[in-house]
């Protein structure tokens, strides 16, 4: 689960387990987010398709209350 295709998407490939994309996060400005929009998966998808990388799916956001 992370915010990054660079890093976090690219870590998961690496070690051959899935992903999570959080579009809220470091992207959302390069995939023309407003804060809180639900991403156009189609949109989503050229995203990913032209950075080359290629999460299992995507969600808007992510909040850890652990204490």
């Amino acid at each position: 689960v992370g915010d990054s295709l660079r890093t976090d998407i690219t870590g998961a490939e690496n070690a051959g387990i899935d992903s999570l994309l959080v579009t809220d996060g470091l992207h959302r400005e390069e995939i023309g987010l407003a804060m809180g929009e639900t991403p156009d998966p189609v949109r989503l998808a050229g995203f990913c398709m032209a950075a080359g990388h290629f999460p299992n799916g995507a969600i808007t956001s992510f909040r850890w209350n652990g204490e």
